[in-house]
């Protein structure tokens, strides 16, 4: 059986790191593969002193705080850590690395074996998005640690088209190198995935998940929950919210607030559950996402969904088809949703369209799929 060894600063048995895609991803590699943990424990007294230094540069020469994948020392040390914990495995074979979001990890490293890469955006896609007042120096640093990351692997995937074509575009990777497997819901599927209804209800229900409310665009989904009680009348609109719980939320009769929910224990995973299952609209008025899990888990339980079209939400999001994804200068939200109760066919029609692209596309059997092609011909090839 193939031998993998994954890459990973995170507990892959935790529900908890990267929204829960380190996990889901190693477990969709256990089901072909045998797979060998590398964790790299992160080194505190390290990150300390560089951040102390960054802040003497800060004092004496006015430039930017430190981060760790604009930092080429940083990638120095943190691939030669990795190059010891592979030599570490001797006789035991490993077949193929797998690096997920560890551009710092490979940039410096060689191995004698496959290395797939896998990230959902490059370094360029996220200045001035994510990333903001980075000096011309990190800028470059970033830049040089990316491109050195997808030169050194040798297959590179990516979540969305967004990131992708950009790992093409700019830093010239060859488009046979790249492939774009999107991600899948994070939650186990219910038992039942049947179309939703709007026929006849006068409550309407609409789920915000997300954790940073100013990117996320919390106060735009509040702000539409209120638009929609003033201006449509014989209904009733509310806001149920996850991972968030500011004080100014507990105020509106109208929101429902669940705040931080963790997907390691049982009872959140409920919560999560029931409401996901209890929501008729997802609303997400994101203005910068790399991809979203959470597109993938909303067309699991066949939500039409509302958010912008930024970053890679597009590869999650189709616009008009399992939801609308609105230019981000506009906050037509109100309209959007207006028009789906004025016409229950039409949002039956989006939710039918969420359920099928869950199933046949934003699911992880799905990934493994399309991941296991490239990890048995990296292997026959080497």
């Amino acid at each position: 059986m193939i031998r993998i060894g994954y890459v990973t600063t995170m507990d892959p048995e935790s529900q908890a790191a990267w929204s829960g895609t380190i996990h889901t991803i190693y477990k969709a590699l256990n089901k072909r593969y045998q797979v060998e943990p590398i964790i790299i424990k992160q080194n505190f007294l390290l990150k300390k002193i560089l951040s102390k230094f960054s802040k003497l540069k800060i004092k004496l020469f006015h430039s930017a705080p430190y981060q760790d994948n604009t930092s080429v020392l940083t990638a120095r040390i943190r691939s030669m850590r990795l190059k010891g914990l592979v030599n570490r495995f001797g006789s035991k074979k490993i077949d193929v690395l797998f690096i997920p979001a560890g551009s710092t990890y490979l940039s410096y490293s060689d191995f004698n074996i496959p290395v797939i890469y896998l990230s959902d955006a490059t370094f360029h896609v996220m200045i001035d998005y994510y990333y903001t007042n980075l000096t011309k120096k990190q800028v470059e640093n970033g830049n040089l640690i990316e491109k050195r990351a997808i030169e050194n692997a040798d297959k590179v995937i990516y979540s969305s088209d967004w990131a992708m074509n950009d790992a093409i575009d700019f830093y010239g990777i060859n488009f046979e190198k790249c492939k774009m497997i999107p991600f899948g819901a994070n939650m186990i599927s219910p038992n039942e995935r049947k179309p939703k209804s709007i026929k006849s209800k006068k409550n309407i229900n609409l789920l915000f998940v997300g954790v940073d409310s100013k990117r996320k665009g919390l106060i735009i989904a509040v702000d539409t929950i209120n638009e929609l009680n003033k201006n449509i009348s014989g209904y009733k609109f509310t806001l149920t919210v996850i991972g968030n719980d500011e004080k100014w939320l507990k105020d509106n009769d109208n929101i429902n607030v669940l705040g931080f929910l963790d997907k390691n224990k049982n009872g959140d995973i409920s919560k999560i559950h029931n409401a996901y299952k209890a929501a008729d609209l997802f609303i997400l008025p994101t203005t910068a996402e790399a991809a979203g899990i959470v597109f993938a888990e909303s067309s699991m339980y066949g939500l039409p969904i509302l958010t912008y079209a930024t970053g890679g939400v597009s590869t999650y999001v189709k616009n008009e088809v399992n939801g609308f994804t609105l230019p981000k200068n506009t906050k037509n939200f109100f309209e959007k949703i207006e028009r789906l109760i004025e016409n229950p066919g039409e949002y039956e029609n989006m939710s039918y369209n969420a359920i099928q692209l869950y199933e046949r596309i934003f699911n992880w059997d799905n990934w493994i799929a399309d991941a296991s092609k490239i990890i048995d011909d990296l292997v026959k090839k080497n």
